[in-house]
């Protein structure tokens, strides 16, 4: 494999720093989508509440709620896995 002129070689890697590495990928992967899903459900509240279509706002606040709950135990679940990793 050829390097570019201006990048050094790759710096080698332990095992552990792949591995923590690997676990705070699989951190953003867990919390992110119920995270973005949130936000989404926010918005739609938003517009929903506009449009004074109260009834329908305050169903996707649940949603939301239902949303951020799911991001919470992701968070936690990546919290105990790092703190195990250590």
């Amino acid at each position: 494999m050829a390097l570019h002129p201006t990048r050094t070689a790759p710096v080698p890697q332990t095992s552990e720093a792949r591995d923590t590495r690997s676990a705070l990928m699989t951190a953003f992967i867990d919390y992110a989508h119920p995270m973005m899903m949130a936000e989404k459900k926010l918005k739609t509240a938003h517009d929903l509440l506009l449009d004074r279509k109260y009834d329908e706002a305050i169903d996707e606040l649940y949603q939301v709620l239902v949303e951020a709950r799911l991001a919470i135990h992701s968070v936690r679940h990546v919290k105990e896995q790092e703190n195990a990793i250590r």
